[in-house]
């Protein structure tokens, strides 16, 4: 697990990375960045090539599928910018979980540090609150959603430990933009009172970066207090990556055991401790490591 720390700006546009938009995000403040890239399933769809006929001789299993993934750029150290963290992003415009499901088992998928999900539409919208795993739900900024969130959504996304994510580049640049992004950010007060917010740049050029005081101050005017519009930029970051962390790595269960007591007489006992690595699919061993900690006697 790497080390990240404050402040956070969670989605920089692949197309805007360059060292000049590095050094200048360093030189406001920003200490972990990540990098977004974007699958977008309906573009997919219009861009699938149509089934041809396929001729004498010809074999056309043997032709290589173009990947689904937009190609990662390998990230080097610039000078002067010590302590900067780069993570890499993956934000996935989804219309149904079987598509998710898809990509979720290719390989390059896991090279994406977090993953953030755009629901294209109720369905999904209801899916994404139950059963997909992902860290960020996040909104276009050009038009208004096209699904409603409801207080049961929002309950189920927080307990299924996702964070909401509203852009400010996109509120500085466009009024259109800026008027979907304020009533996106109202509505999630109204339903939830803006629990689990980040806020992120978005930006696609140098000159739209802010510092992150002026964001905090930004803040006020999508609804969130002085205390939540601080952790939009801190704190919720953090949780975002530690969330993604345990998502990756999965479950895991630890078995501590009394050994021997410590010399002296005294009542604490030295423990054996053991991790154990469960996959998703592992309901039952998770059980049975539960039934055997029940039985341990402290």
């Amino acid at each position: 697990m790497e080390s990240v720390k404050g402040f956070f700006d969670l989605c920089v546009n692949e197309a805007s990375i360059n060292e000049s938009t590095i050094k200048t995000l360093y030189k406001h403040g920003y200490r972990t960045i990540a990098i977004n890239y974007e699958v977008n399933e309906e573009e997919q769809v219009e861009n699938r090539p149509q089934g041809k006929k396929k001729r004498k001789g010809e074999n056309q299993a043997n032709e290589p599928e173009k990947s689904l993934f937009p190609q990662v750029k390998p990230f080097s150290p610039i000078e002067g910018c010590d302590g900067l963290t780069v993570l890499f992003r993956l934000t996935v415009h989804l219309a149904t979980k079987e598509f998710y499901a898809k990509i979720s088992k290719m390989s390059e998928f896991k090279k994406f540090h977090i993953i953030a999900v755009l629901p294209l539409n109720q369905q999904i919208f209801s899916v994404c609150c139950t059963e997909i795993e992902a860290d960020i739900l996040t909104f276009k900024s050009h038009y208004k959603a096209e699904f409603k969130v409801l207080r049961k959504h929002y309950n189920q996304c927080l307990a299924h430990g996702y964070h909401f994510e509203l852009l400010y580049a996109p509120t500085i640049t466009n009024e259109s933009s800026r008027r979907v992004m304020i009533s996106n950010a109202h509505s999630l007060h109204v339903v939830g009172k803006s629990r689990n917010v980040i806020i992120s740049s978005g930006i696609k050029s140098a000159v739209q970066i802010r510092s992150p005081y002026d964001v905090i101050n930004l803040g006020l005017i999508f609804g969130l207090n002085q205390a939540q519009s601080k952790m939009a930029v801190m704190q919720n970051g953090r949780n975002v990556y530690c969330h993604a962390v345990s998502r990756r790595y999965g479950k895991i269960a630890m078995l501590c055991t009394n050994v021997a007591p410590i010399a002296g007489g005294e009542e604490c006992t030295q423990m054996d401790v053991s991790v154990i690595e469960l996959d998703d699919d592992d309901d039952e061993d998770v059980a049975d490591v539960g039934h055997q900690l029940k039985k341990i006697k402290t």
